[in-house]
């Protein structure tokens, strides 16, 4: 980690270790995520998962720009993926609240965004990156009815 973020690193990792116990629900063996559930208690984790990957996105973006080279650049990348996480948690609070005109906004500016991720980072990202976003997409629709 320190090679890819540099002084950084112990804050990216408690930047993924934090999603990851976002994303879970129940016992640890039970192997549930928040997406699979339509609870209130789901939506609020959802909200606060949104939240706080929208402040890590800002402050990622905030360190890329003090740094340089492959942290500078690491930094960057982390920054998309919290927006990921963010699109992905409001995609299905949209699905959990039936607000399909919320969804087919969400839907149309990430269509708009992700030709200039894949410009800006396609040295390092994948345009299958996009398969999860369009799969909460997906599945919040299917929920909206």
């Amino acid at each position: 980690m320190s090679a890819a973020f540099g002084k950084h690193a112990a804050e990216v990792e408690r930047y993924f270790a934090g999603m990851v116990r976002a994303f879970k629900v129940g016992n640890e063996y039970e192997h549930k995520t928040v997406l699979g559930d339509r609870s209130p208690a789901d939506r609020r984790k959802l909200l606060e998962m949104a939240t706080a990957a929208e402040e890590a996105r800002r402050r990622f973006s905030a360190l890329a720009k003090s740094e340089k080279g492959a942290v500078r650049r690491s930094l960057e990348l982390l920054a998309v993926h919290a927006e990921h996480i963010r699109i992905i948690a409001e995609a299905h609070v949209a699905g959990i609240a039936r607000n399909k005109s919320a969804l087919k906004a969400m839907r149309a500016a990430y269509e708009k965004r992700l030709p200039a991720i894949l410009r800006e980072f396609g040295q390092w990202i994948d345009p299958l990156i996009a398969g999860p976003v369009q799969q909460a997409f997906s599945a919040a629709e299917k929920a909206a009815g």
